[in-house]
Order: C-alpha cells, then sequence, then structure tokens
C-alpha cells in the first residue's frame, strides 16, 4: 500500500506540480544549462550516452546544441521520440568500446537497467526494492 501510495504522489508531482515543486524544477534546470553552457555552444554535436528519459537533452536543446541520443530501453526510446521528435537524432541501442551483443538487464527503475551483471551484482543489496530483468539481447 506505501508503494502505491508512493507512485501516486510521484505521478502527481510529475503531472501536477505545485508552485514550489515548479521552482525547484525550473532551478534545477537552469543550473543544468549553466553549467552546459561552460562546456558547449549553439550547434555543438553532444552525445547523450544512455539518455534513459532525457533531462540531460533539455538543457542541451535550450543551448541549441545538436544530440545524438543513445538509448537501448524500449519504454525510455517511445519517450523520448514522443517529447523531442525530429529535435534529436535517436540511436536505440547501447555504447561499448566494441561491436558485440550483450545481455540487457532491465530494471523497474529505468536508471538503473544495465549491461552490467557485476555492476548490479554490486548494488542489489543497496537498492532492495529493485528487480532486474533479462530483456533478451541487445546490440551493444
Amino acid at each position: 500500500m506505501n508503494n502505491l501510495i508512493q507512485k501516486i504522489k510521484s505521478v502527481k508531482r510529475k503531472y501536477l506540480p505545485s508552485r514550489k515543486e515548479k521552482k525547484e524544477l525550473a532551478k534545477i534546470f537552469e543550473k543544468r544549462v549553466n553549467m552546459y553552457k561552460q562546456f558547449v555552444s549553439p550547434n555543438d554535436l553532444c552525445f547523450d550516452v544512455g539518455s534513459n528519459m532525457g533531462n540531460r537533452v533539455e538543457p542541451l536543446l535550450h543551448i541549441n546544441a545538436k544530440i545524438i541520443a543513445i538509448e537501448p530501453q524500449k519504454k525510455c526510446q517511445t519517450y523520448l521520440r514522443k517529447k523531442f521528435k525530429n529535435k534529436i537524432t535517436l540511436v536505440s541501442k547501447g555504447l561499448g568500446e566494441k561491436e558485440d551483443e550483450k545481455i540487457f538487464y532491465i530494471s523497474n527503475a529505468s536508471t538503473l537497467s544495465s549491461f552490467s551483471s557485476e555492476w548490479i551484482r554490486l548494488w542489489k543489496n543497496v537498492f532492495v526494492s529493485i528487480l532486474w530483468t533479462i530483456n533478451g539481447r541487445l546490440n551493444k
């Protein structure tokens, strides 16, 4: 029940944020834009590897950077396509040191999904409520 209440509150914050939450989100966005402006100029090409839901894409777009978003998770790809349309180039793959196929472990928290079983093994006792499932073999 407590988990359900947390999810409802999370959805409410996302779609119906209070004025205070809107101000906090605006401050976070402004900090990200200012941080990226130190390194990125308009029309620079930026790669967002592991784009997830694109929270790094938005400030880069605000700077007018050109973005290649690399994201292996289908749920995140769908969201990125819907939110950013043709403003970004989306690569529906993972990225690694060489071209091959790897098993991808999907988490119920998309930010914790990974190609690394070792990373999951090291962190699964910290993220005790997180589950990982194997989503077949994806190109990496």
